[in-house]
């Protein structure tokens, strides 16, 4: 009886170490939030405040973050103004604050 508790309790913890691997199975990531690739997503927006070293942007209808929040700010470096029309580049790993929050993001004006 003993050693049946024992295998029990042998196979309940490979299956719960097991649970703990990092990311979800055709989206893995580190425990940063960051996938192998750095920028793997992508979403475009219009400029709506333009700060020092940072902007805020508001999200485009039918883009995939749009469920996360409406606008985030992103730190970066360029000339940009109100209104621009950007895509942005990010890792994936988005701070749920509001606005949402994006680090290490790349910022590009686009013609539309």
């Amino acid at each position: 009886m003993k050693r049946l508790i024992c295998g029990i309790f042998a196979v309940f913890m490979i299956f719960a170490l097991a649970g703990c691997k990092s990311g979800v199975a055709g989206n893995s990531r580190s425990a940063d939030g960051s996938s192998g690739d750095e920028y793997a997503y992508s979403f475009k927006g219009s400029i709506l405040e333009v700060y020092d070293g940072s902007v805020l942007i508001l999200i485009d209808e039918g883009e995939d973050i749009r469920s996360s929040g409406d606008k985030v700010s992103v730190g970066c470096d360029g000339e940009f103004k109100n209104g621009d029309r950007v895509i942005v580049y990010y890792g994936g790993y988005v701070l749920e604050t509001y606005p949402l929050t994006l680090n290490g993001a790349k910022v590009e004006k686009i013609s539309e």
